[in-house]
């Protein structure tokens, strides 16, 4: 993995674990990654376990798991667990780059080869949901809008940035206040900035 990483220098190591206890409390002690790349077969508690927990944590960072597991029962087991991505250990070389900029990007990232063998199950709706509704219930563009808010930019910049009407920006924006019990666009920029949407 750090191989893989040192040949982009947008990623740095901020931390390892050799285990699940071990992992938790580095998340616990120390400043929160951006995402945490998760072995599901790892020592000491079983992998999906680690993911639910680090989720109980409440914590602002994307969780990538590796496995060399194709089963769909496995596979959804980590995604409903909170899992933003999944990765075929085989496949570590060539795809990590892809999967952590997908899962920083807030998409769910399933490696190529596992979305070619389940085409067609399930499994690939359930994905298709996830990728649909962020952690907060709020949809894609809802995210989207909601980060470019709290970046300051207006209706009308974010209108033309996302090439959607006014319009439709201020009715993201009043569905946003709406799910999230907020009334004042002040106050929906510092949602923004705790969650991670903006800096």
């Amino acid at each position: 993995m750090k191989l893989a990483l040192a040949k982009s220098p947008e990623f740095r190591v901020a931390g390892e674990a050799g285990d699940g206890p071990s992992l938790l409390k580095l998340l616990r002690e120390a400043n929160t990654p951006d995402v945490v790349i998760l072995d599901i077969s790892m020592p000491g508690m079983r992998g999906i376990q680690v993911v639910r927990e680090v989720r109980e944590l409440d914590l602002n960072v994307r969780v990538l798991v590796l496995t060399m597991h194709k089963e769909e029962e496995v596979l959804c087991q980590a995604l409903m667990a909170g899992a933003d991505g999944i990765l075929l250990k085989e496949e570590l070389a060539k795809e990590l780059v892809p999967g952590l900029r997908t899962v920083l990007g807030g998409e769910v990232y399933v490696s190529p080869r596992v979305m070619h063998e389940v085409e067609d199950s399930w499994l690939k709706m359930f994905i298709g949901s996830r990728e649909d509704t962020s952690v907060e219930g709020l949809s894609g563009k809802e995210a989207q809008v909601l980060s470019l808010l709290a970046g300051g930019e207006s209706n009308a910049e974010i209108a033309a940035r996302l090439q959607i009407s006014r319009l439709s920006v201020s009715r993201h924006r009043a569905k946003l206040m709406e799910k999230l019990r907020i009334k004042r666009t002040a106050d929906l920029v510092k949602y923004a900035v705790r969650k991670g949407y903006a800096s």
